[in-house]
């Protein structure tokens, strides 16, 4: 297929004058390869085989723009549709705008962590690692967590949300981070942060004993699976 600038320059004012298109140099989505020229984005439905070819030969990637996210800022596309069960969106959508693995984990934390127990559980995604929480100052709580259809995944993030706040002294801020996603359960943990001057490891045993002592009872005893 003979590629020619003036051809693609014509094919790209096409495009930008249909409308519904986009662009990016670069994938932020782990897992792709850079073009050897960039990312187009747009409903390929009404566009010819032949052109589609041509795209490609020329060195773009074709994506569908429904299905992805452009941070023009640090000029990266990120997927916001699924792709397996597995798969964890990378991004986050707030109020103040989309928040992407190229902002701080501090603005990460503060859009995210709960500072009372009545707020939605905040959870951020496995690419935010342990280790980038606990050099912040969170503490690891009882292990990893477990939700879905297999007898015993009925944890509750809320639930521990609420047993959190209400028996460690000092404390201000609570998340969860999910470690593993799957067709049928999801595995995660909680993080609890507080004035380090006042740490004590005694909330670190058993959760049902816990639980019990705050008043609360058992995972079991609030019907295992929760909304969120």
């Amino acid at each position: 297929m003979h590629i020619t600038k003036k051809r693609t320059d014509i094919i790209l004012k096409a495009l930008q004058e249909k409308g519904d298109w986009d662009y990016a140099t670069h994938y932020g989505e782990p897992g792709y390869q850079n073009p050897e020229v960039g990312i187009l984005f747009a409903d390929w439905n009404p566009v010819s085989r032949r052109i589609c070819d041509y795209l490609e030969e020329a060195g773009y990637e074709l994506e569908w723009c429904d299905e992805w996210y452009v941070d023009y800022d640090n000029d990266k596309a990120w997927r916001t549709s699924p792709t397996s069960y597995d798969w964890q969106c990378s991004i986050r959508y707030t109020e103040h705008g989309v928040l992407t693995p190229d902002d701080s984990l501090e603005d990460w934390i503060d859009e995210i962590a709960m500072t009372d127990w009545s707020q939605p559980t905040g959870t951020v995604p496995s690419w935010i690692t342990p280790n980038d929480l606990e050099e912040r100052g969170f503490i690891k709580y009882n292990g990893d967590f477990e939700t879905g259809w297999h007898p015993g995944q009925t944890d509750d993030a809320h639930v521990i949300a609420v047993l959190l706040f209400e028996t460690i002294p000092d404390i201000e801020r609570v998340l969860f981070r999910i470690g593993e996603s799957s067709q049928f359960y999801t595995v995660w943990e909680a993080y609890y942060w507080r004035d380090a001057g006042s740490f004590d490891d005694s909330m670190d045993g058993d959760f049902d004993s816990a639980m019990a002592s705050a008043g609360h009872g058992t995972d079991e005893d609030y019907g295992g699976i929760q909304d969120e």
